[in-house]
């Protein structure tokens, strides 16, 4: 719908938004090349501004902005936190958690460390040309940004219909440890050496049906168990960037490891 004109001239628009991306991606429409091609348009397309600070490292952290459109327009072209958080939770369900992880970051160091209203979640950030830092008590990142953290980072994705749980952790590579506490769900990630460990506490009654979905770190696997026993297991087809495997797990217990 964005990319094409459906009435008058049907014209081609080959200069999409990044909410068209985003969207498309978090509507769970696309196949894995397809989300990884199109986050590879805002890497490559969309402008990137430098996040500076004293102290941080040069090139490091970023921004971007919603669309390279000119001439500028209100609500076209702006450096916005909930679009830029909605942008990283894209980058997570394309597979790609080091990107996204460094964007969630350099939007919470430009809104909540750097901006003019401390651990803020505002709307505008600084870098917004037109605009600069306005509207700092808005409601509209508040809620993308828990979904970035939790259904992102973490990978935490309920579907109740189906009575399942299924996490898919974006960790950025040189993590070895994380952990999570909501009121649904305690989930933990640890990493020493060449071993892995994930653990949950899960107080959702309708997830009956746990699926963990991990990077595989060897070309082979000997076995996956819980509790001594042995747990179905595949490899996730047309994983982007690295292999994936998916781990069933259908238990009554609310806490394994």
């Amino acid at each position: 719908a964005a990319f094409k004109d459906f009435m008058g001239l049907k014209r081609l628009h080959t200069n999409p938004g990044i909410w068209t991306i985003y969207h498309a991606i978090d509507s769970d429409i696309a196949s894995p090349q397809q989300a990884y091609s199109a986050t590879r348009y805002i890497d490559e397309q969309i402008p990137h501004i430098p996040v500076k600070a004293e102290d941080l490292p040069d090139k490091e952290y970023y921004t971007i902005s919603t669309t390279n459109w000119l001439p500028y327009a209100w609500s076209i072209n702006n450096v916005a936190f909930a679009e830029v958080m909605h942008t990283a939770l894209a980058y997570w369900q394309a597979g790609r958690g080091n990107e996204a992880t460094n964007l969630l970051k350099s939007s919470v160091l430009d809104g909540m460390y750097l901006g003019n209203s401390p651990g803020n979640i505002g709307q505008i950030s600084f870098y917004d040309a037109a605009r600069g830092e306005c509207y700092r008590d808005f409601g509209d990142p508040i809620g993308i940004m828990s979904r970035a953290l939790v259904q992102g980072l973490f990978g935490i994705n309920p579907d109740a219909l189906n009575n399942r749980l299924v996490l898919r952790p974006g960790f950025p590579s040189s993590w070895n440890h994380a952990s999570i506490h909501t009121p649904d769900i305690d989930f933990q990630y640890m990493c020493k050496g060449n071993k892995e460990s994930y653990s949950l506490r899960n107080r959702l009654k309708k997830a009956k049906h746990i699926e963990l979905v991990i990077p595989a770190l060897r070309d082979e696997i000997k076995s996956i168990s819980l509790k001594n026993k042995p747990l179905r297991w595949n490899i996730e087809e047309n994983s982007i960037s690295r292999p994936f495997i998916r781990i069933y797990c259908s238990t009554k217990n609310d806490e394994w490891q």
